[in-house]
């Protein structure tokens, strides 16, 4: 799946990690961006944990590295 700068990721290349994944309707929204932002937020914490994050919507990668750069999410976002 490509990623928000247009780069392909493959959940196998997390094989063996510890990984959040999420799905979101759309992005840029009032709820997804709530809860993006609370995963933001909360990244040190999950970190320290050994968590990564991948949001999931079916949004264009660049909708999503709009909604990226807009609410300075730190983690991945796919386009499915």
């Amino acid at each position: 799946m490509p990623d928000q700068d247009g780069e392909q990721v493959n959940l196998t290349d997390f094989q063996g990690q510890r990984v959040l994944v999420y799905f979101y309707p759309k992005a840029m929204t009032p709820g997804c961006t709530v809860q993006a932002c609370g995963l933001r937020d909360n990244m040190d914490e999950l970190k320290k944990a050994g968590v990564d994050v991948l949001g999931i919507s079916t949004d264009k990668p660049e909708k999503l590295s709009r909604f990226a750069e807009k609410e300075l999410l730190n983690f991945t976002l796919l386009s499915r």
